[in-house]
């Protein structure tokens, strides 16, 4: 489902580029592939941070 957002928002922002509305379909496109990026790092990072935690406990028995 995100995909299809993220994909939807890119696609409506190069359209947006094509017709001519130059700034207003570089913030829609840029936020929407920026909002994609942070999501989707912050996924990783409370991922790794979760086997971390996991793997302490581990060493401290």
């Amino acid at each position: 489902m995100g995909f299809l957002i993220g994909l939807i928002g890119l696609v409506f922002g190069f359209y947006l580029l094509y017709l001519g509305h130059t700034v207003v379909g570089t913030i829609f496109s840029g936020g929407t592939l920026v909002t994609l990026v942070s999501v989707f790092a912050s996924k990783s990072n409370s991922d790794s941070s979760e086997k971390d935690d996991s793997n302490s406990g581990e060493k401290e028995n």
